[in-house]
């Protein structure tokens, strides 16, 4: 575990941490009868030795669960709506995890910094906009298709915000007209 609240793996009320092969970031809730909703495994890899801004979010009233990696939505799953989540009795533990509310066996090999938890649903926005403070390359989100198609005369819609420090410029391109047919900045409006 990265961070968990609870008795890890038993009744723990969520996980943010890596798989059980050490080898892909997930994130996990437990609902009020128990059941685990998950989101992730991904195919992001985990302990590459940098420096990643890793967190979930657990959207109970919209039934949604989406882990996130260096700003970008990388892995999502749902929970139904109105389920509640679990309530942990043992402390919030940040780097390791215990079963049994003693041994903190479940350790996670690497460096922690600026850990936040919150009482409400963070957006993709508040997310990547927490990765930009940091300082990070600029983030497309979500990451859009390298390619489109869309029949003459129909609308090609392609949802995406942009953020990054510092400011750089976007654009989108008919590849088939050779034109730009669409452009931005990062923090500036989104474009559709």
């Amino acid at each position: 575990p990265l961070v968990t609240k609870g008795l890890y793996g038993v009744d723990d009320q969520f996980n943010l941490g890596v798989d059980s092969s050490k080898t892909h970031y997930r994130f996990y809730v437990r609902s009020a009868n128990g059941t685990v909703y998950t989101a992730g495994p991904g195919s992001i890899p985990a302990l590459d030795g940098n420096w990643h801004h890793i967190v979930g979010v657990c959207d109970e009233a919209n039934g949604l669960l989406s882990l996130y990696y260096d700003g970008i939505l990388v892995s999502t799953g749902t929970i139904p709506t109105n389920s509640g989540v679990a309530e942990a009795p043992e402390p919030m533990t940040l780097g390791a995890g215990t079963s049994d509310g003693v041994n903190y066996v479940y350790q996670f090999y690497g460096f922690l910094s600026d850990v936040a938890v919150y009482n409400h649903a963070l957006s993709a926005t508040s997310v990547a906009s927490q990765y930009v403070s940091l300082g990070s390359a600029p983030v497309v989100s979500p990451a859009p298709s390298g390619t489109a198609g869309v029949n003459s005369g129909s609308t090609l819609t392609i949802p995406a915000f942009a953020v990054g420090t510092p400011i750089s410029g976007y654009y989108w391109t008919d590849e088939n007209a050779h034109t730009n047919v669409a452009a931005g900045t990062t923090n500036g409006s989104i474009l559709n």
